[in-house]
């Protein structure tokens, strides 16, 4: 389990059986929950995809995303994993993106002019041998 506001992860046994919860918190009458349908969901996965990848059937899916307790802690842990491994993915693809993005704008503005000195360590890099 994560701590909602520390974000580390915290450990409750149920039944004998771990209490696995996600990073997706949300305030509801009881305290602390978590809405794992709706960061399915923010991550574009449907039920069937978020299935496959975790390498369960599309029912104990559904049980995993209403109460995570009524499925072994084996399946849990690996209906979690697919859920950070996507975020982690999307987090990678977002940040390579913003970085290309940068990337173009510094070398498409005409304004800006590299010195010679810039001029001369890009021309010795680009013509030096590969290592």
């Amino acid at each position: 389990m994560r701590c909602p506001i520390a974000g580390h992860l915290l450990a409750r046994s149920v039944e004998g059986r771990p209490a696995l919860r996600h990073f997706d918190w949300s305030v509801s009458n009881q305290g602390w929950t978590i809405n794992r349908r709706e960061q399915r969901e923010a991550l574009n996965l449907t039920q069937q995809e978020a299935a496959t990848k975790a390498k369960v059937s599309v029912a104990t899916w559904r049980r995993w995303e209403e109460n995570p307790e009524q499925v072994k802690a084996r399946t849990a842990i690996a209906c979690e994993r697919v859920l950070d491994r996507h975020a982690k993915e999307r987090a990678a693809d977002a940040e390579t993106s913003a970085e290309k993005a940068r990337f173009a704008a510094a070398w498409s503005d005409p304004s800006k002019i590299l010195t010679p000195r810039q001029a001369y360590a890009i021309a010795k890099v680009l013509t030096s041998p590969m290592c």
